[in-house]
């Protein structure tokens, strides 16, 4: 009889240690969201840098259902130092969560700007209508929050 070549079964466990410190006053991003009079287009800047994790694509969908505009309305411009900066490093699973907050806040202050006129002009406007009569009443459509 010929032996048997895996006679016991073998099975391993394998621990490896590793340690990421996420503090949460060490993470800020900053994030600029501009709203286009002439299209009503949505543009965002923010601080965290896309990887394949999915940052520009929560913060349309965070914008969009905030403004109650299409997500092809939105859009996502690169990180530059120019309009985010300061941000810290992309990491630690808080970017994308830190980013749709600043988006959030920035969407939520528009809002309270551009209700006043969304209600002299009966409550349910199209958007571009709403946006280009905003800007001829000197309406600040552009927001910064970090």
């Amino acid at each position: 009889m010929e032996p048997d070549k895996n006679r016991w079964k073998k099975r391993g466990l394998s621990v490896v240690p590793c340690r990421f410190a996420v503090h949460s006053g060490f993470f800020r991003f900053t994030v600029f969201v501009a709203i286009y009079h002439s299209d009503g287009s949505v543009v965002i800047t923010h601080g965290g840098t896309e990887m394949g994790q999915g940052i520009d694509t929560k913060v349309t969908q965070v914008a969009a259902a905030t403004l109650g505009v299409p997500m092809e309305t939105v859009h996502v411009m690169s990180t530059n130092s120019l309009t985010s900066p300061n941000s810290t490093d992309t990491g630690g699973s808080v970017t994308s969560e830190l980013n749709c907050q600043g988006v959030l806040e920035c969407c939520k202050r528009l809002n309270e700007r551009i209700n006043p006129i969304r209600q002299e002009m009966g409550g349910a406007p199209k958007w571009t209508e709403l946006i280009n009569m905003c800007h001829r009443k000197g309406v600040d459509l552009s927001e910064k929050y970090m």
